[in-house]
């Protein structure tokens, strides 16, 4: 049996809920087992060779979502020079979730027994040290101020 594990980067700013996401960027492990080919591989990037249309999904808002893919699936490229692709099996379907892969490996990797993102949030910027910087220069020009006003009184 075979398992992933990696990061998505996609077109939007933040992930929603029920919102297809373009993915514009893969990174992360491919593991083969079972079948020939066996190993740990690199995921590379993505290959839209098959999918031309770009590579899409969505999820349910929550940590363990499963993975919801278009009917094209998402396709990468790993460091063996084989690609993978996870497909969501139901061909009638626009979204559904993904239980099949195909693999540019010698042999089929089956079925997917399960799958889930755990999204990051968008980064939340923290605070600097500029402002404390600004606030201790704003203080030093307002006594150079101060001083030269006392002077010239």
């Amino acid at each position: 049996m075979s398992s992933g594990q990696g990061t998505f980067t996609t077109a939007g700013a933040t992930a929603q809920a029920f919102t297809t996401e373009t993915i514009t960027a893969i990174t992360g492990t491919y593991t083969r087992s079972g079948t020939s080919g066996d190993g740990t591989y690199q995921i590379t990037g993505l290959d839209n060779s098959v999918f031309n249309g770009g590579q899409r999904f969505q999820w349910d808002g929550t940590n363990t979502s499963q993975i919801i893919s278009d009917i094209d699936g998402i396709e990468f490229l790993t460091d063996a020079g084989a690609n993978v692709i996870i497909l969501n099996g139901n061909a009638g379907m626009i979204f559904s979730s993904v239980d099949s892969t195909a693999t540019g490996f010698s042999g089929f990797d089956g079925s997917i027994s399960s799958s889930s993102l755990s999204p990051v949030p968008a980064s939340s910027s923290a605070p600097s040290p500029l402002p404390l910087f600004g606030a201790a220069a704003a203080f030093g020009w307002s006594r150079q101020l101060r001083r030269r006003i006392k002077t010239s009184v």
